[in-house]
């Protein structure tokens, strides 16, 4: 029984020599099925190597349209079944070459090869191997992958955050592998410090176990200053000079560990939060003393946490309206300076008021630091300046009384206490103050002072000689021309206008930026734990200034409890939060 097809399409000749191998495996199933001949022994000749290379290999390695036809061969039959035989003795060829009658009649078309009608098969050759490179094979793309050794188990401790679950977790590892009921906590710790160690000093510890000297020039991490030694479990520990101590062993000689180690992170807060957030040389103590070195420690302590910060605030209205001259203010005390009246040297204070819009400085002097000697002082302003005085602002001095300020029919403002940062206004000018005419002629902008043909720089002096207790200007307009009129009226009016129009283009603008605090952070809340350093108030939706309680109770004349609470106003660049509030 013999086949012989048409190539359906033009393809490759490796394809319709495996598509001629499964005709061949379709006629064998065929035959099977009709002959009903049990324990046949079937075999399947071709000439094609390549064809036999394919059979020999997994279909999943070729595409389509050969893989589908290896798997209809292999489903049917065995690789072993499948021999190569040459195109000379395959009579399959005389179909696709053509014969002559009288060549047919001569040829093995008939009776198939010589070699059939032998007594054994001749020997296999085994051809057909694994492909390599063939058109047929899909491109398979080959990832590098990179092994870590001991990486493994030391950086799955990254997901734990305190250092008793870290102990907590090997200990129940160390009991699972070893099966060990009871085992202590300090073995499951010397088997962290161990990973640890050989993970960042394996160089050093290799030397160590080869009885070489740590040499003096490796300075990444100075062990050599520390003599370390291994110990009977493998440990790196410090040598020292405590050898000759009554201390615990592990106290003379502590377990080394670098600073950028996250064991060594997990054990600096949980001996910072034993000492109870104590500071540096408390928490560094701790370690030492529970037998932990490590290098660079001081460096590697720092869980005191910046103290807290809010956006800069917007500038109060009051430093933004054309008012005149120190119709609002800002004042402060400042001094003393020495001075000799006869025989004697004497103290003598300054007190500073500004000009919140303007920023003109006037500056009065003061026998002492009194209430009496500021009021004597305010009067003598009010007196020289004239009213009206609507605000005042200040720190918390106590010679400014509240009280005080209401005889004078005036708002007064205090900042918080240790917030100096809030009365820059004022405390600035305490630097450059000398007389008041030559701090009072400095320009409050620099663009045009490099200009010769600019206009004259903005300064306090041009208000302060043309000041007019009337708030609001007189009706009608005020020209340039009003300079060379004989009413001085129409020329003051003029160059007031012209001061607070130059103001609000040169000065005011300049005022838009924030110089520090630019972002918005977590307003602090009631319930909140902090470590006091000074104090903040709260002001356009942000809290700037917080109000402690530093107890609930005290004692009376007759030695009793009773509730007073007792509070420290402070900012809040003066306080650390360690707890925040839920």
């Amino acid at each position: 029984m013999a086949k012989a097809r048409v190539a359906p399409k033009i393809t490759t000749i490796p394809r319709l020599e495996l598509m001629a191998a499964v005709v061949a495996v379709q006629t064998s199933d065929f035959l099977r099925k009709e002959l009903e001949i049990d324990n046949l022994h079937e075999y399947f000749w071709t000439d094609s190597k390549v064809v036999l290379g394919y059979i020999n290999n997994d279909a999943i390695r070729f595409h389509v349209f050969v893989a589908n036809r290896i798997q209809r061969i292999q489903q049917s039959t065995d690789t072993t079944q499948w021999r190569y035989v040459t195109s000379e003795d395959n009579p399959a060829d005389h179909a696709s070459r053509g014969l002559t009658s009288e060549e047919l009649v001569s040829s093995n078309w008939f009776k198939g090869p010589k070699f059939l009608w032998q007594s054994e098969l001749p020997k296999d050759d085994k051809v057909g191997g694994i492909i390599v490179h063939d058109p047929e094979l899909k491109k398979i793309q080959v990832h590098k992958i990179q092994a870590k050794e001991k990486a493994s188990l030391l950086e799955r401790l990254h997901k734990f955050s305190e250092w008793t679950r870290v102990v907590k977790a090997i200990a129940r590892l160390m009991r699972r592998a070893k099966e060990i009921k009871g085992l202590k906590r300090k073995e499951a710790e010397l088997t962290i410090i161990k990973m640890v160690q050989q993970s960042a000093f394996d160089d050093e510890i290799q030397s160590l176990k080869q009885r070489k000297e740590i040499k003096s020039s490796n300075q990444r991490n100075k062990l050599h200053r520390l003599n370390p030694f291994l110990d009977e479990y493998g440990i790196l520990r410090v040598g020292g000079r405590l050898r000759h101590s009554a201390l615990h062993p592990h106290v003379k000689h502590p377990a080394i560990l670098p600073k950028d180690s996250y064991i060594s992170t997990l054990l600096v807060k949980y001996y910072h939060e034993r000492v109870h957030h104590q500071g540096r040389g408390m928490t560094v103590n701790e370690l030492r003393s529970n037998g932990f070195w490590i290098v660079g420690c001081s460096k590697a302590v720092k869980f005191r946490r910046s103290t807290e910060e809010q956006m800069m605030a917007d500038l109060p209205q009051d430093c933004m309206e054309t008012t005149p001259p120190f119709t609002y203010c800002g004042m402060y005390c400042f001094g003393p300076f020495y001075i000799k009246e006869g025989r004697k040297e004497l103290k003598r204070y300054g007190l500073l008021l500004t000009c919140m819009c303007s920023r003109a400085v006037h500056v009065e002097m003061l026998d002492d630091l009194s209430t009496d000697a500021f009021i004597n002082a305010l009067r003598a302003f009010i007196a020289i300046r004239g009213g009206p005085v609507h605000q005042l602002r200040s720190d918390q001095g106590t010679n400014f009384v509240e009280k005080t300020f209401k005889e004078f029919g005036c708002e007064f403002i205090m900042n918080a206490p240790s917030a100096s940062h809030r009365g820059g206004t004022w405390e600035r000018q305490i630097r450059t103050i000398r007389t008041m005419a030559v701090v009072n002629s400095r320009p409050l902008t620099t663009e045009t002072l490099n200009d010769p043909s600019g206009p004259q720089p903005l300064t306090p002096n041009h208000i302060l000689t043309m000041k007019s207790s009337i708030i609001l200007p007189p009706p009608g307009n005020f020209v340039k021309d009003d300079l060379y009129l004989r009413k001085r009226w129409r020329k003051v009016q003029y160059l007031v206008n012209e001061f607070w129009s130059r103001w609000r283009k040169e000065y005011l603008l300049n005022l838009q930026t924030r110089q520090k605090w630019h972002k918005s952070r977590r307003n602090t809340k009631v319930n909140d734990i902090v470590i006091l350093k000074d104090d903040t108030a709260p002001r356009n939706g942000h809290v700037r200034t917080v109000k402690l309680l530093m107890s609930d109770s005290t004692l009376n004349d007759k030695g009793k409890r009773v509730t007073k609470p007792t509070y420290l106003e402070r900012p809040i660049q003066k306080i650390v939060t360690l707890i925040e509030a839920d």
